[in-house]
């Protein structure tokens, strides 16, 4: 009768157990995806490159003497979260859920920065070393528990296959011509992706 009464504590805590950790997950949930309040939404409309110039991108093919950057966001959570990307200080957009950057660049060193958080005041970057004939991807992601992280937004090297597949499932941006972040009136005369 005592392993009895004792084997059903064990079983009640536990349960209880369980119907925490389910609802701390439920919550979670909601908290990440189902709660984005709608002024993201409407801030989100990407510019767009046309069905020509995506379908050329995915041919993946390095002009002569540069290398190709592609930078992809491709995670559905958080997908209405706007991030501000920059190469080289030059304003290229805003990705969104399946889209991508592509650049064209001289070899050599590169840095990639997302601009993000609440403010659009935390900026998280990436330097690269590219060489002529090399394409280089980089995936760009919101960490899943990123309110409890020090960084709202993360970018990583990924390699070629990895890449690729991330690039043929997304869309390709249009790159704006806005100017240095570091000068914002666009009078620097070099844009690094030309």
């Amino acid at each position: 009768m005592r392993l009895h009464r004792a084997t059903a504590g064990i079983t009640t805590r536990a349960s209880r157990c369980h119907r925490v950790a389910t609802g701390a997950v439920l919550l979670m949930s909601l908290l990440l995806v189902g709660c984005v309040p709608t002024e993201f939404i409407e801030s989100t409309d990407l510019e767009l490159a046309t069905a020509e110039e995506d379908r050329q991108a995915k041919l993946f093919q390095v002009p002569e003497g540069k290398a190709s950057i592609y930078l992809y966001r491709d995670q559905y959570l958080a997908r209405y979260l706007p991030l501000i990307v920059t190469l080289d200080g030059w304003v290229a957009g805003q990705t969104g859920e399946d889209s991508y950057f592509l650049w064209h660049v001289d070899p050599g060193p590169h840095v990639i920065t997302t601009i993000s958080g609440p403010t659009q005041a935390e900026l998280v970057s990436l330097p690269l070393s590219t060489e002529t004939g090399r394409a280089y991807y980089v995936r760009q992601e919101i960490p899943v528990f990123s309110r409890f992280q020090k960084k709202s937004t993360d970018l990583y090297p990924v390699d070629e296959q990895t890449g690729v597949r991330g690039v043929l499932h997304a869309d390709r941006l249009r790159l704006l011509s806005s100017g240095n972040v570091s000068d914002p009136t666009g009078a620097q005369a070099h844009d690094p992706a030309e």
